[in-house]
């Protein structure tokens, strides 16, 4: 998922997104992305609109509403640099009209955590014990003065100022060695103070933090906020404070021993990184005898004596032409600081604190990494009209969620809540109906429940009219399982009476309990339902009424009861709603919503059978039993399970579904021996991406505090967000890969029955609240400084957002997840604590015998794809009548051609899935292939070299299956019957093939990655042709399948882990290497013209991904790979690579005709052009190589690479021509049929 969004228990998500992305792979009203079925799959799907918006931006108003959106944004602009060389002039006018920053640091409770180290505490025991001693103050005194003072000692020194003026007052002259004395007493005072208070002050609780940093893990492992501990100078804080472009100063009220003592317990021992110390009795505030003013007092401190605290600090950077900010936590300090024209960051302790102290007109940060990434912030960007807020974000992202949910996961969950439901009809011989129950495990705001109510797309109130997302609107699920049932209702049946009703049952009821942990949504959630048409009819929980509601801890409830009555007798919906609701069906649905405050993973039973009826009549329910805690029809929870490590989210889930059932009260409706479904839409899967992207951008020179410069270079929008999901991953431990969710739902039994892209594109005017929130995650992340750290000029990418000519979408990767789990199965009986493992492997051992049984059969009926002609493709079925071959059989059977004959030391296998070329078969495809030649299908496949390529034909060249017979011949029968292999076969649910020619796919790596293994070769055979050597810049022009697996093999170079990401982009390695002087050694530039390629190679590893028309920028390269099939990438290939490089042609251009300019600047750059074909091992490399070590290498990548991951769609042979024209169209990375 992968943008921050608050759900259950400390939950907080940053989307896509793909997002978003990060849907997130993430869509808007210029850039759509479909909705494919599909497996798990970390890519955006958007159309590319180049075309649209070059029109876009020649219309009038285009720059004004550009404008708006910059107005709107809360982003980083911040830095500056001394150097302008290569800066154009506005550059430098915007520079040199920016105040240069000055960053203050208080230090207790701000560098560290008072709530976990308690040393302020201690510094309050011993100031009461002071006070009691010294002045005869009671506790009640001491405290009084540090609330009205802001510290205790200063309240002291003023009530002693305050005697001495009342006993001039009684005399009235005074010797002024009388008030010297005073004075000395007052010294004396304040020195005595700080002696006995902090010279006892135990910090070893900040030493102990930093030996447990590294190993400190919460009950789960993952969390959805950062881990609270005691300091809060990070790794990233610290690097920052070592290597800060801006002064650095520590301002504190304690003495300068304590703050020495507490910097170096935080690991701060170097204290040279900062400018100067600020502190009551420092050299810099505390005035000499001889210069003291009359106003001046001994030992200033910030909040009663800012100007004389900081006055020899505003000497130095006057606030006219600089931007002070101090950091801190005590609100009196930040408003002595404002008093004298410096601005306040206040770091508060909690999110409920930093919500009740926004009033207080001061910037409250959770953590000192936010504070930070907000002083680099210059003052104006924060004054652009944005305001974090956890529902308008909720609400603004349902928006872009309900245009973005998968179809075919959707109309596969109706079909199978369908089916659920006309069993139950069943069991209960259709007398009193079924009943629907649902549990919505990350409810936020009720999104899901008004996407089953009323669809996704522009069906969903909130959504704005639009043609294009009106083509991709879902149907209301309520709406489809009425259909699906055939149940007529009251008021669209008058012409049958109650006998005359569907034979299949009826929908009597829906029991919707929805669980969200998060107080503050409550009143937006109560908002939602009554605009829906619910009514309250009562309130729950433990020994609660109803004014107590919300009250409560989240674990005990409380639990609000609303219902929707059929329209005709229940309230109507709100006017807004019915100006964007047509009636429909499910309108005469009942339907009864229970609201949980509680996490679902807390479930308790006194929760869910507690709650009063309120609103008598109108909430009468006929039978309370059936509140009970009967197991739910489904289980939902959108934008969640990223938030969770994938064995925590399945434990979790396997309690709540066996929990549910285990509390069932005996009633008539009670479910027995049904299946749960599983729903995860909107499942963040770790790609983040800008459309259109940008390049790396010119390196700048800047200097730290120290006055050492520094070279910066602006990263890559994909390098950018590298760093991004490495911080997800690593900092806020959100799992960024659903195929591990997937894997681990089946070792607890839980089947994958459909999945597919949910991709988000955040337009910035379209959906301009969600955009601005981006920005504002990818801030508060920290990824500002995480780039800073690293040696990118972060402010100026943030800066180079809104210096586009037009404003990017947002894009982010999501997949929709649907599972079934049969709880009362025996197969699925076993408990949390059980061996996933030792069960999968049961389930292989059933697979197998199965596969055994059927090998008696006499007849098979077979079915395989065939190429008729041009564009045109189809299934055909055979039937298989399979004999084993015997020397003296005579071949001239009658009905020869339903007899398939297996040969001594040939096999049989039982297909699984196979993989369609995007290169070779589109071609045959599209009828472009060279077909007026005797060339054949393939030199090195047997069966294919003695095969023509003329219509019609049979190909392909990718298929996984298991064998189920063997010829009486074959050395290794036993150990290979039932094993998984690999051949170089058609598409067919049935093969028969040589023993030499298969391949056993190694232990590890799953069918679904083994059909990729001829792409893969072909992959690693253009990495060996190209000769890349370490530090070369790379351009890879194309990334279709084979150009992705260049990338991904590519980018498995340690050089590539200078750019901030790795194969899979999920993981930095060598995280001290930054940007070098060239800026770009071992980038790996991609070009392609389609958005989710780009997202997709990002993923995959590469340093930019771009459009063609960035190529002339982010080059010149010591390297092009042109694997595009299109004669202008391979013309840009040539173009953009420098003299004495050297050009791969990976594409099979058919009979097209291919036309090249090459000209006296060709002819005089000695670049190198050379095909790469992967039938054969290049003559240069046979004294090394041979196609066995490659192979066998090709088998060891995979495992790295995890290609299955770039499969978007999966099919069956009937879907075929579906199946061609997607990937001819380019809609699909790549095409999987399943058998």
């Amino acid at each position: 998922m992968s943008m921050i969004m608050f759900m259950n228990k400390k939950r907080i998500i940053f989307l896509v997104l793909s997002y978003m992305s990060i849907s997130t792979t993430y869509r808007s009203t210029i850039v759509t992305a479909s909705s494919p079925s599909s497996p798990s799959l970390p890519f955006s799907k958007f159309s590319s609109f180049a075309t649209f918006w070059n029109k876009e931006l020649r219309k009038d108003g285009e720059q004004h509403n550009r404008n708006v959106i910059q107005d709107l944004a809360f982003l980083p602009r911040g830095g500056g640099t001394d150097d302008n060389d290569g800066k154009t002039k506005k550059e430098q006018e915007k520079q040199s009209s920016k105040k240069k920053k000055v960053l203050i640091l208080d230090v207790d409770n701000t560098l560290y955590n008072e709530l976990h180290s308690q040393i302020e505490q201690q510094i309050i025991q011993n100031t009461h014990t002071f006070a009691k001693s010294y002045c005869n103050y009671t506790k009640e005194e001491a405290d009084d003065f540090y609330k009205r003072f802001g510290s205790t000692i200063e309240g002291m020194r003023h009530d002693l100022l305050q005697r001495r003026q009342e006993k001039q007052e009684d005399h009235s002259s005074i010797e002024e060695e009388q008030d010297n004395i005073h004075k000395d007493e007052e010294t004396n005072l304040l020195q005595e103070f700080y002696k006995q208070v902090y010279s006892s002050i135990d910090t070893t609780a900040l030493q102990l933090q930093q030996l447990q940093a590294s190993s400190f893990q919460d009950n789960t492992g993952y969390t959805h906020t950062t881990t609270t501990s005691y300091s809060r100078v990070t790794p990233t804080v610290l690097h920052y404070l070592q290597n800060s472009p801006h002064p650095i100063y520590i301002a504190s009220n304690s003495p300068l021993f304590h703050v020495k003592k507490v910097l170096r317990s935080l690991g701060i021992s170097d204290v040279s990184i900062f400018r100067g110390m600020l502190t009551p009795d420092s050299p810099l505030v505390q005035p000499s005898l001889e210069g003291k003013e009359e106003d001046e007092v001994c030992f200033p401190t910030k909040s009663q004596h800012p100007k004389q605290f900081y006055s020899t600090l505003l000497s130095k950077y006057p606030t006219e032409t600089h931007d002070i900010v101090l950091i801190d936590d005590s609100i009196s300090s930040l408003k002595g600081a404002q008093n004298v024209g410096i601005r306040g960051i206040r770091i508060s302790s909690t999110e409920e604190e930093e919500e009740e102290e926004k009033n207080d007109n001061l910037q409250v940060c959770t953590s000192l990494e936010d504070a930070i990434t907000s002083f680099i912030s210059p003052q104006e960007d924060n004054d652009k009209g944005y305001t974090f807020s956890q529902v308008k974000y909720l609400k603004s992202k349902n928006v872009v969620d309900a245009q973005s949910i998968n179809a075919h996961v959707w109309n596969t969950l109706a079909s199978e809540l369908a089916s659920s439901l006309l069993k139950d009809g069943k069991n209960e011989g259709g007398k009193n109906g079924a009943l629907l129950r649902i549990a919505d495990v990350g409810a936020g705001v009720l999104s899901m429940l008004k996407f089953m109510m009323h669809g996704g797309g522009n069906n969903v109130y909130g959504c704005e009219n639009d043609e294009e997302q009106m083509e991709k609107n879902l149907e209301s699920l309520f709406d489809i399982l009425l259909r699906k049932l055939e149940i007529p209702n009251d008021n669209h049946a008058h012409t049958k009476n109650n006998s005359e009703s569907s034979s299949k049952g009826t929908l009597k009821q829906i029991q919707y309990d929805a669980y969200e942990s998060n107080v503050h949504l409550m009143g937006a959630c109560r908002q939602v339902l009554q605009e829906l048409g619910f009514v309250q009819i009562g309130v729950g929980g433990i020994g609660r009424s109803k004014e107590q509601e919300g009250e409560g801890s989240k674990k005990d409830g409380p639990i609000a009861i609303f219902r929707r009555k059929p329209t005709s007798s229940s309230p109507s919906l709100s006017s807004s709603m019915t100006q964007n609701l047509k009636r429909r069906p499910s309108d005469d649905l009942d339907i009864i919503v229970r609201l949980f405050l509680q996490d679902f993973t807390t479930t308790s039973s006194s929760t869910i059978d507690t709650f009063t009826i309120v609103n008598g009549e109108e909430g009468t329910i006929e039978n309370n039993s059936s509140f009970s805690s009967s197991s739910p029809h489904l289980i939902v929870g959108c934008c969640l399970a990223d938030l969770f490590h994938p064995t925590d989210l399945t434990r979790s889930i396997f309690k709540f579904a066996n929990f549910i059932g285990k509390n069932d009260n005996t009633n008539k409706q009670e479910r027995k021996n049904d299946d749960v479904l599983l729903y995860f839409p909107i499942t963040f899967a770790g790609t983040t991406s800008f459309y259109p992207p940008k390049p790396f951008g010119i390196s700048s020179t800047k200097s730290n505090n120290n006055g050492k410069n520094s070279m910066m270079m602006v990263p890559s929008d994909t390098v950018a967000f590298h760093f991004y999901s490495h911080l997800l991953s690593t900092k806020y431990r959100h799992n960024l890969n659903p195929s591990i969710i997937v894997s681990t739902m089946k070792k607890f039994n839980w089947k994958t029955i459909a999945s597919g892209a949910s991709h988000w594109s955040i337009n910035p005017i379209k959906h301009a609240y969600l955009w601005n929130t981006m920005i504002y995650f990818f801030k508060s992340t920290g990824l500002l400084l995480e780039l800073m750290n690293y040696g990118w000029d972060g402010i100026g990418w943030f800066e180079r957002i809104f210096e586009r000519d037009v404003l990017p979408d947002i894009c982010a990767s999501n997949v929709d997840l649907l599972f079934r789990y049969a709880i009362s199965s025996e197969k699925s009986s076993y408990s949390t604590s059980s061996s996933p493992e030792k069960q999968t492997k049961q389930d292989e051992i059933h697979e197998n015998n199965a596969m055994r049984n059927k090998q008696d059969e006499a007849i098979t009926t077979v079915g395989e794809i065939q190429f008729v002609s041009p564009r045109n493709v189809t299934k055909i079925t055979k039937l298989w009548k399979i004999m084993e071959y015997e020397n003296n059989q005579d071949l001239n059977v009658k009905n020869k051609e339903e007899v398939v004959y297996l040969g001594p030391n040939q096999v049989e296998v039982q297909s699984i899935c196979s993989l369609i070329s995007s290169g070779t078969e589109l071609k045959i495809f599209r009828g472009t292939f060279d077909n007026d030649s005797d060339a054949a299908l393939d030199i090195n496949i047997k069966g294919m070299d003695d095969s023509t390529m003329s219509y019609p034909l049979t190909y392909g060249y990718s298929l996984v299956g298991r064998v189920v017979k063997c010829g009486s011949a074959v050395p290794d029968a036993d150990s290979l019957h039932g094993r998984l292999v690999f051949t170089f076969s058609p598409h067919s649910s049935r093969i028969i093939a040589d023993r030499e020619s298969l391949h056993v796919v190694p232990e590890g790596i799953s069918a679904e990655d083994a059909i990729f293994f001829p792409s893969v070769e072909t992959a690693l055979s253009l990495v060996h042709d190209a000769h890349v050597r370490i530090g070369e810049r790379v351009a890879i022009f194309g990334q279709g399948l084979i150009g992705l697996l260049v990338t991904s093999i590519l980018s498995l170079q340690e050089i590539a882990s200078s750019r901030g990401g790795r194969a899979g982009g999920s993981s930095i390695s060598s995280v001290g290497i930054a940007p070098t002087t060239d800026g770009r050694f071992g980038a790996i530039s991609v070009f392609d013209t389609i958005g989710d390629r780009l997202a997709a190679a990002s993923e995959m590893g590469a340093s930019e991904a771009l459009l063609p028309s960035e190529s002339h920028t982010a080059g010149p390269f010591d390297v092009a790979i042109e694997v595009s099939g299109n004669a202008r990438a391979l013309q840009s290939a040539i173009d953009s690579t420098s003299p004495g490089g050297r050009i791969i042609v990976g594409s099979w251009y058919g009979n097209d005709d291919v036309r090249l300019k090459l000209g006296i600047d060709f002819h005089r750059s000695r670049k190198t052009i050379k095909a790469s074909q992967v039938s054969e091992i290049p003559p240069e490399l046979r004294g090394l190589w041979t196609k066995e070590r490659r192979f066998a290498l090709t088998w060891e990548l995979m495992k790295l690479i995890r290609p299955s991951r770039l499969i978007t769609k999966t099919v069956t042979l009937d879907q075929a021509q579906e199946a061609y024209e997607l990937l001819d169209r380019g809609d699909e990375i790549s095409v999987s049929f399943r058998y």
